[in-house]
């Protein structure tokens, strides 16, 4: 799980620089399997060492997708704004 979190946490980051709003579907997904991998490393049923991954996986699909949100804000606010 910790791969799949950091796997899917850098393709949203890559996402949120292409501009597709592809990232509101694998921020949240990197966000839920790295909340699944850190209960499993806390209660030892998986190894801690993948810990690195799964911080780095949590980090990018959080700031992926708060970076989006505030985008999303900013152009909606702007067209308000011009008008």
């Amino acid at each position: 799980m910790a791969t799949t979190c950091m796997v899917l946490g850098i393709l949203s980051v890559c996402m949120l620089l292409a501009c597709t709003p592809v990232t509101l579907i694998l921020g949240p997904l990197s966000i839920f399997f790295g909340v699944q991998a850190r209960k499993k490393q806390q209660s030892g049923i998986y190894s801690t060492s993948s810990k690195g991954m799964t911080l780095a996986g949590l980090l990018c699909g959080g700031i992926s997708l708060g970076l989006f949100c505030l985008f999303a804000l900013a152009f909606l606010l702007f067209n308000v704004l011009v008008k």
